[in-house]
């Protein structure tokens, strides 16, 4: 079908469809879609995404791939909306998942190389909206001042975005984490340069007389 351009008024009968376009099913067809003073026709369907939510999907966007049923613009339809605006998670999310993915994005050249969870992210059949969902429940917000951080470590040295590889962090507290970023990102001669200086520090007259 997607061959055929079948998109607009000869699409072919999609109802009753399971597992279809990445949505859970397609339901029916839906009010087609006619711009304002023209001719202009678009079939439309209705479909029920993963988080059994119903909406109404053109055709052509079913056929051509643009609607995968994994996620919505605003995250409104699943519960990524507080006080009238996307949560805080959600956007986190959504602009982590730019900075590591989208070429076109001032963060990128230093974000591409962070690892991203395939559950929370769209390209690998995931959902920012599971991750907004698990971040609530498992890594609640400690204030309004806090922000989400990714953690850099050995074994993830440009960061993992997911369960485990991020926190909340004040915002009062990016100097120091910033400093230990900068350390992980060190070549190991530095490393070993740094280390020397600080046992150098350590065991300074100056040092103790401070302490």
């Amino acid at each position: 079908m997607r061959k055929k351009h079948r998109g607009s008024t000869h699409t072919a009968d999609l109802t009753g469809m399971k597992n279809a376009f990445g949505f859970a099913a397609i339901l029916e067809r839906g009010s087609d879609y006619i711009r304002s003073g023209t001719h202009y026709r678009q079939t439309r369907w209705r479909v029920l995404d993963k988080f059994g939510n119903t909406r109404l999907v053109f055709a052509s966007d079913l056929f051509k791939g643009v609607s995968a049923g994994k996620y919505v613009k605003s995250g409104s339809d699943q519960g990524c909306i507080r006080a009238g605006r996307p949560k805080k998670e959600y956007n986190t999310i959504s602009s982590h998942w730019q900075r590591v993915f989208d070429p076109n994005n001032r963060d990128h050249r230093a974000s591409k190389h962070m690892l991203f969870c395939d559950e929370w992210n769209p390209r690998k059949g995931g959902s920012k909206i599971v991750g907004t969902r698990w971040i609530e429940k498992n890594l609640p917000c400690p204030g309004p001042d806090y922000e989400l951080h990714v953690i850099k470590t050995k074994k993830c040295p440009h960061g993992y975005f997911g369960p485990g590889g991020i926190e909340w962090r004040h915002k009062m507290d990016r100097h120091d984490q910033d400093l230990i970023d900068h350390i992980y990102e060190m070549p190991e001669q530095n490393l070993i340069d740094l280390r020397e200086e600080i046992d150098r520090l350590l065991k300074s007259e100056d040092l103790m007389k401070v302490a």
